[in-house]
């Protein structure tokens, strides 16, 4: 069977134990909390055997697992089927599979900086890591921080997925004062509440009302005003601080 028992953990002398008669796993080792009805087990982490191949069965029987327990200095009682299925039904993606796509991106930009940590919007499984690909990397500068797409073919169908990443600064390698810089984050031109100029163009007119922002705004983005003597509500792009360009009328 090729079965190895690593023991992060002792568990208490005596649990009684219901295994299940078939599991699937998507990971490359197979631990106890995967083989026991109770997930609440303190011993979650302890590993009794690696995972089959992708696609693949393998089998392990009570008898064994008691023997595999025991030799570990654990006594339990045992309840449930004779002999458990193991099936791996993909491969979990990681931020360690994203990083080299991330950081090759990255070197195509002449980006000095180092990835410091990657989050997974979503939990991805997969046959084969070799069919992800990065298909966007764009800086979002409200959570300074690198937002990445990816889409990978070693799913049942091709899967679009998020992930965010985050850079270390560090000095460049010559010793320069200069650290590498993230890309700046747009400042607040408009805060609500305050009063702008909006510039409204139409047919054969064009004329400058003061309005009042209901929304904070940055550099060419829009927002949500009310002119001051008609009390219309319009969507408004920001020009500059205190100018803005009237785009649509709301009510």
């Amino acid at each position: 069977m090729g079965l190895a028992l690593q023991t992060p953990a002792r568990a208490a002398v005596g649990d009684v134990l219901t295994l299940k008669p078939a599991v699937q796993v998507a990971t490359d080792e197979v631990t106890l909390r995967d083989l026991v009805v109770d997930d609440s087990v303190p011993y979650e982490n302890l590993v009794i055997c690696h995972a089959p191949t992708i696609g693949s069965v393998r089998t392990i029987t009570m008898a064994e697992l008691a023997i595999l327990l025991q030799k570990s200095g654990e006594v339990h009682a045992l309840h449930g089927p004779d002999q458990i299925s193991i099936t791996r039904v993909g491969r979990k993606i990681s931020a360690a599979d994203l990083k080299p796509l991330i950081e090759s991106e990255l070197k195509s930009r002449d980006g000095k900086g180092t990835i410091k940590d990657i989050q997974l919007q979503a939990a991805i499984f997969v046959t084969d890591v070799n069919g992800l690909k990065l298909r966007t990397l764009r800086f979002d500068s409200a959570i300074n921080k690198y937002r990445a797409w990816f889409v990978t073919s070693g799913a049942p169908h091709a899967v679009l997925f998020e992930a965010m990443a985050t850079l270390e600064v560090r000095h460049n390698d010559a010793g320069a004062k200069n650290k590498v810089q993230l890309p700046a984050p747009s400042p607040v031109l408009e805060h609500r509440g305050e009063t702008a100029a909006m510039q409204l163009d139409g047919e054969g007119f064009s004329a400058t009302l003061m309005v009042v922002c209901l929304e904070d705004g940055k550099a060419s983005g829009t927002i949500r005003v009310r002119e001051q003597i008609s009390k219309r509500n319009y969507r408004a792009q920001i020009i500059s601080a205190g100018l803005l360009r009237a785009v649509s009328r709301e009510n």
